[in-house]
C-alpha cells in the first residue's frame, strides 16, 4: 500500500471499512481488531484534513512549524493503520482453518468483495507504473523528449 498516493489510501480504507461494516465485524470476527483499526483510521482522516487546510490556507504543499508536523505524523498513521489492516486480513484468513460452518456465508462474500478490492488497486498501480515508464523511456538523458521538445 505504500505506492499509493494519500487520498488513494485513505478511499481504499473507506471503502474497505464500509465492507467491514455491510459485512459486520461480528460475524467476520473481528470485533476488536476492527475497533482498533477504527481508532487508527480516525488519525488518519484527522491527519489528512490538516495537510488539506495547510496546503488550502498556504498554497503550497509546505509544512511550517504550527502544522504539528503533518506529513511525518500522516507517514507513522499510514503505517499504523496498514498494519491494522493486515491484522485483520490475516485473522478472517485464519477463519477457513478454525471454523467451517454455515455461518461463514458473510465472510465468503467479503473475502471476494476484498479480492475484487485488491485486484483494482493493483491494477492502478501498474497503470500508473506503466505510464511512468512510458515516460521515462521516451524522455531522453538530458531530460528532453526523443523527439527534441522539452517536457
Amino acid at each position: 500500500m505504500s505506492h499509493l498516493h494519500n487520498g488513494e489510501h485513505f478511499t481504499y480504507h473507506t471503502i474497505f471499512c464500509d465492507m467491514v461494516n455491510k459485512a459486520t465485524p461480528s460475524a467476520l470476527r473481528i470485533e476488536a481488531l476492527f475497533a482498533v483499526f477504527l481508532t487508527v483510521y480516525a488519525k488518519l482522516n484527522e491527519a489528512l484534513n490538516k495537510i488539506m487546510k495547510s496546503e488550502q490556507s498556504a498554497m503550497v504543499a509546505r509544512v511550517n512549524e504550527t502544522s504539528d508536523l503533518t506529513p511525518l505524523v500522516l507517514r507513522t498513521v499510514r503505517g499504523e493503520i496498514d498494519k491494522a489492516y493486515r491484522d485483520i486480513v490475516r485473522r478472517i484468513n485464519a477463519l477457513p482453518e478454525i471454523s467451517d460452518t454455515d455461518e461463514d456465508a458473510p465472510r465468503v462474500t467479503f473475502i471476494t468483495d476484498l479480492n475484487v478490492l485488491i485486484d483494482r488497486t493493483n491494477n492502478l498501480l501498474a497503470v500508473r507504473e506503466g505510464i511512468a515508464n512510458a515516460v521515462e523511456q521516451e524522455r531522453g538523458s538530458d531530460g528532453t523528449r526523443q523527439n527534441g521538445r522539452h517536457r
